[in-house]
């Protein structure tokens, strides 16, 4: 066998710092206050103003008045409020992609995914939703998480994952039936778009975050390269010209305009950007589906 086609085996691991756990807590703030002030405003100008509304719930002692229903009221002698689609916390599921493809990039593309699954969890227990993980090469129960307080167990238990293998987001797909929000963290490279969007529905919201190597992204012709698909450690030696480079990129937007337009017809959200970019920008993009 050719040297320079031996095949290698692909794995990576992510890593937290005190640095990424101060910027966790100050993002998770900002999201949270920035969603509380909009549903403020939107109290001030009339209970569920521009929210969707989904029922109804009792009241809380201390709440503002105005949000009450007065016509339930007086038919059941009790009170209640209506309740919005930006108030519900239910159960949100995130499907995290482990497959050896995830480990590709500088940082590997599953740093950044476990990333978005830290804070996806953290901003859903602050607003109240229990928070599910669940990995593609496990075959354990999810990951539960309700509380900011347990974040030093949920980023051990993230750091114990690998990116390794075959398995990765369509072995994750199956009928849901109470998640609120479902979030897919991946590179979206084995998983059908419109699997993933008739799991939307009018009761759950559906975002995707699609991390790229950046090489993946924008590559540079080269000449002869070594290519390498990661899930079976199979290499070939290629020529990367302008003209492949041309080819290459046509196919990846393609790929990408098919996932746009499925889930833009169900009302998804999808952030595609390089595990080279901060995990702010793709977080504040795929939390956009949770309300």
């Amino acid at each position: 066998m050719n040297p320079s086609l031996r095949r290698t085996e692909y794995t990576a691991a992510a890593h937290f710092d005190g640095e990424f756990v101060r910027r966790l807590e100050l993002f998770v703030a900002q999201v949270v206050g920035s969603r509380e002030r909009r549903e403020g405003a939107r109290l001030g100008r009339g209970a569920g103003e521009g929210a969707e509304f989904v029922g109804y719930r009792p009241y809380r002692a201390g709440e503002d008045l105005r949000r009450l229903d007065w016509s339930l009221y007086a038919r059941l002698d009790r009170p209640y409020v209506r309740v919005t689609r930006p108030e519900v916390g239910g159960r949100w599921l995130v499907w995290l992609d482990a497959s050896a493809s995830m480990a590709l990039g500088q940082p590997p593309k599953f740093q950044r995914a476990c990333e978005l699954a830290a804070v996806i969890a953290c901003v859903g227990a602050k607003v109240g939703a229990r928070v599910g993980i669940d990995v593609s090469n496990r075959r354990d129960a999810p990951f539960e998480f309700g509380r900011l307080a347990e974040l030093p167990r949920l980023l051990g238990w993230l750091e114990s994952l690998e990116a390794r293998g075959r398995e990765g987001l369509a072995t994750l797909v199956r009928p849901l039936t109470r998640e609120a929000a479902l979030f897919a963290l991946g590179d979206g490279f084995d998983v059908a778009p419109e699997a993933l969007a008739s799991l939307a529905g009018p009761a759950r919201r559906l975002s995707a975050a699609w991390i790229l190597a950046n090489d993946e992204l924008a590559p540079n012709p080269r000449g002869a390269v070594r290519w390498v698909e990661p899930e079976t450690g199979a290499a070939v030696e290629l020529d990367v010209d302008a003209p492949t480079r041309t080819r290459y990129l046509a196919a990846l937007e393609a790929r990408l305009d098919a996932w746009r337009r499925e889930f833009g017809a169900v009302g998804g959200v999808l952030a595609v950007n390089s595990s080279r970019a901060p995990f702010e920008e793709t977080a504040r993009a795929v939390l956009q589906g949770a309300w």
